[in-house]
């Protein structure tokens, strides 16, 4: 089976631009859409938004994932664990849509 290129976007702008609920009204329709073309098909998640937790970290970001599918994760799992389980979840959910909301001071420097 084939499946189309995975494409990404950065939506970058000045602070109180809107990046943030432009990407939320982009998840949402895209929700809608999806909603409206499989009605049946309940169990899907088309859309997974996320922010980035403070002073994030590969363990923290794969956790907020996990945290926003329902997925239980001990303090001790490793991050490979829990990214492993996330991406089973989204593939068999058909996510078609993961939006990663960085807050303006994950990308500054300190």
């Amino acid at each position: 089976m084939r499946s189309a290129p995975r494409r990404g976007l950065v939506v970058s702008g000045p602070w109180a631009s809107g990046k943030t609920t432009a990407i939320k009204l982009l998840g949402k329709t895209h929700e809608l859409l999806v909603k409206r073309k499989y009605p049946t098909q309940r169990e899907r998640i088309p859309v997974v938004y996320i922010t980035t937790p403070p002073k994030g970290s590969p363990r923290k970001l794969a956790s907020e994932f996990a945290n926003f599918l329902g997925l239980p994760h001990r303090l001790r799992q490793n991050v490979t664990d829990i990214a492993d389980a996330v991406c089973q979840v989204l593939t068999m959910a058909k996510t078609d849509l993961v939006i990663v909301d960085f807050t303006d001071r994950d990308l500054c420097c300190s």
